[in-house]
């Protein structure tokens, strides 16, 4: 199936666009003399979420001769990304089912492969395991002060992708957005600083923090690929993330609950989040 679709964030396709300048291929058809630069890049996403298979091709790639699919322990066990989605310059291929409630992945090798009519690539790994946050734990009250967040070092996980944000309360108990944060790191700790933490007139904060697992390229400027094929493709794996909220400063009594609904980051954003690290954005 395929969907058109009009122009998405133009943010994006210029972080896409920049990360496959540079890397191209001169093909010449048999048909005729006129030289044609193709270049070409397929950023992966892989994990209990689904998947997702970003294609960047100038000329776009065609959806009816495009296709990805996950495949494990032989040929009748596999998933073909049945969903097809067409933007300016590039088109995205989607798993249309929830991985972790059909299949348990726990140490079991994954392959994907994409093939189109501008080239192909073809990758295999493990997915890292799930997160783990150690400490703070859910629900505690700390100081108005720096915050270390520390997670159990997650099987097979090469780096981590780190999110959070908080709500600052006022004496008379009214909410003030802080703001989202992020980080990349290959450790299993961050700090949140202390000037994080200096919202005028703030009683206490209710912060929320999730971490996710990953496997594959490190998210930076000139990472390399780790697929094979014509098209320079980045695989990457993603582990179940965990996420927690605590309290900074003295909230009232009676607070043991969140006041808010707290939500991790979407797909889509965590992988804009990693075509920016890879762009040195």
């Amino acid at each position: 199936m395929c969907k058109a679709k009009g122009m998405k964030s133009m943010v994006v396709l210029l972080f896409m666009a920049g990360l496959f300048w540079g890397c191209s291929k001169t093909e010449t058809p048999t048909s005729t003399t006129t030289t044609v630069t193709v270049s070409k890049t397929a950023i992966c996403f892989i994990g209990n979420s689904g998947g997702l298979v970003t294609l960047v091709s100038d000329p776009t790639a065609d959806t009816s001769l495009s296709n990805a699919t996950l495949s494990w322990g032989g040929a009748k066990t596999s998933l073909v990304f049945q969903d097809k989605y067409v933007w300016i310059g590039y088109i995205e291929l989607f798993g249309d089912a929830d991985l972790g409630y059909s299949h348990q992945f726990k140490d079991t090798v994954l392959t994907l492969t994409v093939t189109s009519n501008v080239g192909n690539c073809q990758g295999s790994m493990a997915l890292p395991d799930s997160a783990y946050i150690n400490a703070p734990t859910s629900g505690s009250i700390l100081p108005i002060g720096s915050v270390t967040c520390t997670w159990a070092t997650a099987t097979r996980a090469e780096w981590y992708m780190v999110y959070y944000y908080a709500y600052a309360y006022s004496s008379y108990n009214y909410s003030y957005w802080v703001g989202w944060k992020d980080t990349i790191t290959t450790g299993n700790s961050i700090t949140l600083p202390a000037s994080y933490f200096n919202y005028p007139d703030a009683q206490y904060y209710e912060v929320y923090a999730v971490v996710f697992p990953y496997r594959g390229p490190k998210p930076q400027a000139n990472s390399t690929g780790n697929m094979t094929g014509t098209i320079k493709g980045f695989l990457v794996g993603e582990g179940m993330y965990d996420d927690i909220y605590f309290y900074v400063g003295t909230p009232p009594k009676g607070i043991t609950t969140p006041k808010v609904e707290h939500k991790e980051p979407s797909r889509d954003e965590r992988m804009n989040k990693y075509l920016d690290a890879v762009m040195g954005q």
